[in-house]
């Protein structure tokens, strides 16, 4: 099994945003995606790690598309215009606060 057959697996066992409006889903939808998202040390824009807490997100972003599958809703549409969502990129610039690390 995916993992994400397994994610959406275990979301239809405990469906906890079935309550929510449409509206509340593709909040928490553009929320999650706003986490998941980092300035890379190259700057650019990319997605947190799956081996740290990006796992997490990927799995909380999948429960959103589950739940938007099981209403017939389709994906949930997202602002992600705002800068407030998506960092900005500096590349090919390195972005500040990245000490580059010299072979010396």
């Amino acid at each position: 099994m995916n993992r994400h057959e397994l994610w959406r697996k275990e979301y239809r066992e405990n469906r906890y945003m079935e309550h929510l409006s449409l509206g509340e889903i593709s909040t928490r939808a553009q929320e999650i995606f706003k986490n998941s998202l980092v300035l890379t040390k190259e700057g650019k824009i990319g997605l947190k790690p799956i081996s740290s807490e990006g796992e997490y997100w990927m799995i909380m972003f999948t429960h959103v598309l589950e739940e938007s599958v099981l209403r017939k809703s389709g994906m949930p549409p997202m602002e992600l215009q705002s800068p407030n969502i998506v960092p900005e990129a500096t590349w090919p610039h390195i972005p500040k606060g990245v000490i580059v690390e010299s072979g010396v």
